[in-house]
């Protein structure tokens, strides 16, 4: 993100659901990038997440779920 004028922050997945949702609604993110193995966590919030407006899941080599 060097350069971009973008600012990268974390929400913990130790954090509950809703405290998740508020961190990524008050922090008025864009861009959502998530571990695979957080597939149903993000399901589960997407619709409650107001700003965010791409999602971008990490794979490494494997390929996305359908």
């Amino acid at each position: 993100m060097s350069g971009t004028g973008a600012v990268l922050h974390t929400a913990t997945p130790h954090f509950s659901e809703e405290q998740i949702v508020y961190t990524i609604n008050h922090a008025q993110s864009n861009v959502l990038f998530y571990d695979r193995s957080f597939a149903d966590l993000i399901d589960n919030i997407a619709p409650k997440l107001k700003s965010i407006e791409c999602f971008a899941m990490l794979c490494g080599d494997a390929r996305p779920p359908e």
